[in-house]
């Protein structure tokens, strides 16, 4: 189980089936991220991704989808991370969406703090992810988490064909 408290207040914690309409709405306050990505506004279908997709040979225990709460408990953001991909002790962050007033604030880097003290006591060793070339906000954030880029692939989401960087960190000790 997650349930983090911040020290700004802010809350992580792990996301149920039942609050699928809570994550929707999240995305669509972030639609920006949508249409820079997938080029479509976001609907069930990007929700039941969230909750659903794996890489392969996963299984669902591996997974973890957690939602940010502020101190009112609304959902202000959603992560989803997956353990043990591709090798045992490296952990994939397939998404971390913050809503557009939470943006630029460090809530992103406190989250981010948090995920890496929490999945180390899983038995994370690094983190990897993927950023899409045109998203230079999110290059920028991660490269300040320290990420350093691996490769690049090409990748089609929806509507639009994108350059991945294929980004890894490797956890401090």
């Amino acid at each position: 189980m997650c349930n983090i408290i911040m020290e700004n207040g802010y809350r992580i914690g792990r996301l149920g089936e039942d609050e699928r309409a809570s994550v929707l709405d999240l995305c669509v306050r972030c639609a920006d991220y949508y249409l820079l990505h997938c080029g479509i506004l976001p609907a069930q279908k990007e929700v039941a991704e969230i909750f659903e997709d794996l890489p392969p040979n996963k299984e669902y225990n591996d997974k973890f989808v957690l939602g940010v709460f502020d101190t009112d408990e609304g959902l202000v953001g959603v992560l989803d991370v997956v353990r043990d991909y591709v090798v045992k002790g490296e952990w994939i962050i397939g998404l971390m969406l913050l809503e557009p007033k939470e943006r630029g604030k460090g809530l992103g880097k406190s989250i981010h703090d948090a995920l890496i003290v929490w999945a180390k006591g899983l038995g994370a060793v690094s983190f990897r992810l993927g950023v899409i070339e045109e998203n230079k906000n999110g290059r920028a954030f991660w490269n300040a988490m320290g990420y350093e880029k691996v490769k690049e692939v090409n990748m089609t989401m929806d509507e639009k064909t994108h350059i991945v960087n294929c980004m890894t960190l490797r956890l401090p000790e």
